[in-house]
């Protein structure tokens, strides 16, 4: 439950299949529109890769999407 006034922080992962994922999100921008679908605003967001060096296309690689949102 949320108050009016709350304020809550989400972890959500990106690109990181796992038997206890329900849902494998692709990209921020499908987690962004779950959430603005929920009634819910983003206050501010972040993501950040789960790896380390260059890689050539990041976009397929694990990422971690954290975000603070309110009602």
């Amino acid at each position: 439950m949320l108050t009016d006034e709350g304020l809550c922080f989400i972890t959500i992962p990106i690109n990181m299949p796992a038997i206890d994922h329900i849902y494998l999100f692709k990209d921020k921008h499908e987690i962004r529109t779950m959430i603005c679908n929920a009634g819910l605003k983003i206050v501010g967001d972040f993501v950040a890769p789960e790896y380390k060096g260059n890689h050539h296309n990041q976009a397929n690689l694990p990422h971690s999407y954290w975000a603070i949102v309110s009602k």
